[in-house]
């Protein structure tokens, strides 16, 4: 008797819960039965091993754009648009959650409902604790979404090391340059006699 086994064939066919879930074991036979909903534990394992592995290089897919703006239920959520005006409090509880890697209660934190919006320009409701109510309705984001917001957090601190970096570079040279007028331009000291 054949079995069809309908496996996901994107990361926006996986959902945060399904993924919060699979991280719990990371186990083959535990991948193929939150992913495709079925108990293979009567399965070759050969079987099973090929599919755990279909389903991580879906998972391992690099194919996310950030989506700004998404609709659960029947609520828009925005990204935070300005990570640099972030609150203390968004701040501090994103860091808490991040090292329970509680990323439903990350995306509460990071998308918020929307106040205001003209076109593709939107004010969120400021953080508050409160916002974390929403994670169970995160859970039901797709894993682009969340690939999406991660590859944004990574861009933006990409970008923020970069320019650091640049000014740390240009503040290294002026150091250098005031030390070399102050030594003279070949390399002595000047006296000051």
């Amino acid at each position: 008797m054949a079995i069809t086994i309908n496996l996901p064939n994107g990361i926006d066919e996986i959902s945060l819960k399904e993924y919060m879930s699979w991280r719990e074991s990371m186990q083959p036979h535990e991948t193929v039965k939150c992913f495709a909903g079925v108990d293979v534990s009567t399965f070759p394992i050969k079987d099973v091993q090929e599919m755990d592995k279909i389903i991580r290089e879906v998972l391992e897919s690099n194919a996310a754009e950030v989506q700004p703006i998404i609709k659960l239920g029947d609520k828009e959520f925005g990204l935070i648009p300005d990570f640099h005006a972030i609150s203390t409090a968004a701040y501090i509880d994103t860091e808490v959650y991040g090292k329970m890697e509680a990323l439903d209660k990350i995306m509460s934190i990071i998308y918020r409902p929307i106040k205001l919006r003209v076109g593709e320009k939107y004010t969120l409701e400021e953080y508050n604790t409160s916002h974390l109510d929403n994670s169970e309705l995160m859970q039901t984001l797709t894993m682009d979404i969340v690939y999406g917001a991660e590859l944004f957090f990574c861009t933006l601190e990409k970008r923020s090391l970069n320019i650091i970096k640049s000014f740390s570079l240009r503040e290294v040279e002026k150091q250098l340059e005031e030390m070399r007028s102050l030594i003279g331009g070949d390399g002595t000291s000047l006296s000051t006699d």
